[in-house]
């Protein structure tokens, strides 16, 4: 066998693996998915916070040109 075809193998052997697993498991999986997400959103909130606080404020807004 040459190493390609091992690297296959032992892949697709995790793929049904992890296949098994997600349907006896499904509950635990949906939690780790909700865990993730959430993550994922408070990275993003943090990024958006983080370079909206370092910003200077705004200034007021302008009146329109009167001509």
């Amino acid at each position: 066998m040459s190493t390609p075809m091992i690297l296959q193998s032992v892949l697709e052997l995790c793929a049904v693996l992890g296949l098994i697993f997600a349907v006896l498991h499904e509950d635990r999986l949906v939690a780790f998915e909700e865990r993730l997400a959430a993550a994922l959103r408070r990275r993003r909130l943090r990024v958006v916070r983080g370079k909206r606080a370092s910003r200077a404020p705004r200034p007021a807004a302008r009146r329109p040109y009167a001509g």
